[in-house]
């Protein structure tokens, strides 16, 4: 999955590259679930800082394409 930045004042859109829609939470999680990765393709004008937040959290949430990440966390969520 490929997305460009787009920041229009305070608020930030994530544009598909294929579809130049935007972000989609059911479509994103479908693909998530199905094991594809998060890839921004374009930060737009996004500051340094700014850039490294959105970076950790694409880490973060491929981290979930990879279903025994997945299974783990849902079985720590179980326990609580």
């Amino acid at each position: 999955m490929k997305y460009k930045i787009e920041k229009n004042g305070n608020s930030v859109n994530f544009i598909n590259d294929e579809t130049k829609e935007k972000f989609d939470y059911i479509e994103f999680a479908d693909k998530l679930y199905d094991g594809e990765q998060l890839e921004i393709t374009n930060y737009g004008t996004l500051s340094e800082e700014e850039k490294k937040v959105i970076d950790q959290t694409v880490k973060e949430l491929n981290a979930l394409a990879n279903p025994r990440k997945r299974k783990r966390i849902i079985s720590q969520l179980d326990l609580e």
